[in-house]
């Protein structure tokens, strides 16, 4: 909470944010004035007549006067610290505003605790100004240090900035929504664009309209509502209430609403903040970093302010001092000749040494750094800067001044950095790849020591050195290619060929990858010799085609003994006088001429042990029906790409075999025309194929379950193997007949 009641004005031409900035201010304890205007800004201050604590100004200020010049008209009458809180982070505006007194610069997308902590700074900078103006004394040194830290600080909070500019860009495409409306029915007065990008409605969609049933209805359970409302009533301010909201076209979502309660013409209304919790946790992630990156940022800037009187041996410790080491400002040791009981032993004598010698006059500022104890016994490292500002006629200081600044976070990093940087290296050059790094134009940045033995280069040749002077000559014309689609898609696979000193020739596979070094994008390439590589290739061809070579043969000679098999049983059918036994064969010639068939289209395609089904099954059909002259039947295939391995396509085959020959033995008879269709189609990974006729259709209370005969059961048998089922009925096309569909999975190792 903040101390005292500090009374801030808020200078901010925007309402709504005004609006929410105040209440969060005074949330913690702060007195807020608010102006719309710098004019009116200029108008309090005086009114105020020094009552003012601290000014927060918002630069851009709308049609009035910008932010800078009202500060500057203020700070001619009035000595009040100035806090600038805008969005722009643009050079040119924060540079602008250091040409007045100002104690710092806070980007308006930085957290509450960002700008509460900046305000908490910039009134403790102020006092301690107001301090050094009361005692009247020389600090010239110590008033350097502190604009050198106000100047970092302000670098700070630009670099939060653009952090948080970063994490706010995340988010654009899901931005919390801001709306306004009645606390009684839910009309909207006003709501902003993360509303609209949010809820899929437009801002004149809304407007003036309900958000309850039966209007625009956001609530998916108005119950919600009702407690919403509740709550704001008793508390005035609702935080995070978790509920699931609709946008536009029905589709709901979970979502955590904030909200308190404001009167706008005499009317109870409310301001809701609403955010998508899918992201919240991200969110959250990286609200944390950004606090912790403040932080740290606030640690290693904070300035301890030291001051020591030659006369009296005293030394005055600020506030800011004490607390780094984590004493109260009471606690720490005053006395000239027991500070260095708080130094690190080891730098004790330099400290000392270094301190005497500016107190005699052989120096008259020094800057160092060393270790400091804290109270709790850790060791921290300072940046300790003094000056003498004051001496005595034999030359002997009667007064110096000077800062310490925390740097332990960055003597850790240092260390860190140092650890990191020899593993690099040793990963770097004792990698089995060679690696190089080159920036945008080509030019090699660095190389490791295996790049260097294979292209036969030291390290020195190959820096500098352009990357298509180690490629093959026939490399270059597929190099700006290359480039342009690593800049696309950051990274890229390819070979390509390196050229060794001595003028050998290298395959090479390829991995290239934008990067950012030394502050600038790059592209690191891991660069695999794949000469062996290629000769297994070769030898793979080789093999594969000796392979495919075999199956071929294997086919061929297999179609053979099928064809003679056929023609085999076509022999014996002609010369066979029982009815039955010839029937017998004659399914036996069909089933043997669609194995013919099939084994002829495998030999034929391009991939050997799989066919399309279109390519398999009409010369299948074409080849029963041949074996049936006496009878014409018309064909309607409706078949789609569909390709299945010889296992399948073969049980397919018996599957349609069977039909057709039903239906030549039963079904047509009487029939002035005979047709038959089969269809096809593959959907959500399954295969439906689908036959019919236009035949006497299947007997009157007819079951496969029940279904003595052969083929049906050798069918049903089919279909179960083929991961599927049968079903049976009648054709729904005029004239009735048979109809038969089995949907059976696409690949062997899906369920089914």
């Amino acid at each position: 909470m903040a101390s005292q009641a500090k009374t801030i004005l808020l200078v901010e031409d925007e309402a709504i944010i005004a609006l929410a900035e105040k209440a969060q201010l005074e949330r913690v304890g702060y007195r807020v004035l608010h102006a719309l205007s710098g004019e009116a800004a200029i108008q309090m201050a005086n009114e105020a007549a020094g009552g003012i604590d601290l000014i927060l100004m918002d630069i851009d200020l709308g049609k009035g006067m910008y932010g800078t010049e009202a500060a500057q008209r203020i700070l001619r009458t009035w000595d009040i610290p100035i806090l600038f809180l805008s969005s722009h982070t643009e050079i040119g505006t924060v540079q602008r505003t250091e040409e007045i007194t100002n104690y710092g610069y806070v980007v308006k997308s930085s957290t509450f605790t960002v700008l509460d902590a900046s305000i908490k700074m910039a009134l403790k900078l102020f006092a301690a100004q107001q301090r050094i103006n009361r005692i009247n004394m020389d600090f010239e040194a110590t008033n350097e240090e502190l604009r050198v830290s106000l100047d970092s600080l302000q670098d700070t909070n630009t670099r939060l900035a653009s952090s948080n500019e970063k994490f706010t860009k995340i988010f654009q495409s899901n931005p919390d929504y801001v709306a306004i409306s009645s606390l009684e029915d839910g009309t909207y007065i006003d709501v902003n664009e993360g509303f609209v990008e949010m809820m899929g409605y437009s801002k004149e969609e809304v407007v003036g309209r309900s958000s309850l049933d039966p209007d625009i209805s956001i609530w998916v359970d108005p119950e919600d509502r009702r407690k919403f409302v509740n709550l704001l009533r008793r508390d005035q301010s609702v935080k995070e209430f978790r509920t699931c909201l609709k946008r536009k076209g029905g589709r709901a979502f979970p979502a955590l609403a904030s909200a308190r309660v404001l009167e706008i013409e005499g009317r109870q209304c409310l301001i809701a903040v609403v955010k998508d919790v899918s992201i919240q946790d991200k969110a959250l992630v990286a609200l944390k970093e950004g606090e912790e990156r403040f932080r740290l940022a606030m640690e290693a800037t904070t300035d301890g302010l030291w001051d020591w009187d030659g006369k009296t041996g005293e030394v005055y410790y600020n506030p800011a001092y004490t607390a780094m080491l984590g004493y109260g400002v009471e606690d720490f040791l005053a006395a000239e000749h027991e500070w260095l009981l708080h130094i690190h032993p080891s730098d004790r004598a330099h400290v000392k040494r270094v301190n005497d010698e500016c107190e005699r006059g052989d120096i008259d500022s020094f800057t160092m750094e060393f270790r400091i104890q804290a109270k709790d016994g850790s060791w921290k490292w300072v940046n300790s800067r003094g000056k003498a500002v004051g001496r005595e006629a034999n030359g002997r200081a009667s007064r110096v001044v000077g800062t310490h600044v925390d740097i332990t976070e960055r003597k850790h990093m240092e260390i860190l950095l140092r650890d990191s940087e020899a593993k690099y290296r040793l990963l770097f050059d004792n990698a089995g790849d060679a690696i190089f790094i080159h920036d945008l134009q080509g030019r090699i940045m660095e190389a490791n020591s295996m790049a260097q033995e294979r292209l036969g280069y030291t390290r020195d040749e190959l820096i500098s050195r352009d990357f298509s002077q180690i490629e093959a000559e026939e490399e270059a014309p597929r190099n700006e290619g290359r480039m342009d689609r690593i800049l696309k898609d950051g990274f890229l696979e390819f070979r390509t060929v390196h050229r060794r000193r001595d003028g050998g020739l290298i395959p090479t596979e390829a991995n290239a990858r934008l990067i950012e070094w030394e502050g600038r994008p790059a592209i690191l390439s891991t660069c695999r010799d794949i000469s062996g590589k290629l000769v297994d290739e070769a030898k793979i061809g080789e093999l594969l085609k000796e392979k495919d070579l075999v199956l071929r043969e294997a086919h061929h000679r297999i179609k053979n003994n099928m064809a003679t098999l056929a023609s085999y049983i076509s022999l014996r059918a002609e010369t066979c006088v029982d009815p039955q036994a010839l029937a017998t064969l004659r399914d036996c010639l069909s089933q043997a001429r669609g194995m013919e068939v099939l084994l002829d289209k495998l030999y034929r395609g391009e991939s050997v042990g799989e066919l399309d089904l279109r390519d398999y099954l009409p010369a299948l059909m074409e080849e029963i029906l041949g074996l049936f002259p006496a009878t014409t039947v018309a064909l309607d295939l409706r078949l789609e790409e569909i390709h299945l391995d010889a296992k399948r396509l073969s049980t397919l085959g018996i599957v349609v075999n069977e039909l057709i020959t039903n239906s030549m033995k039963y079904a047509f008879g009487g029939i002035a025309r005979p047709a038959i269709s089969l269809a096809a189609s593959r959907r959500d990974g399954r295969i439906c194929l689908v036959y019919e006729d236009n035949g006497r259709g299947l007997p009157e209370g007819f079951s496969i379950e029940a279904s003595q005969g052969f083929g049906i059961q050798l069918i049903q048998a089919l279909a179960g193997q083929l991961g599927g089922r049968l079903e049976a009925g009648s054709s729904p096309g005029a004239g009735g007949g048979a109809r038969f569909a089995i949907n059976f999975r696409e690949s062997l190792s899906a369920g089914a």
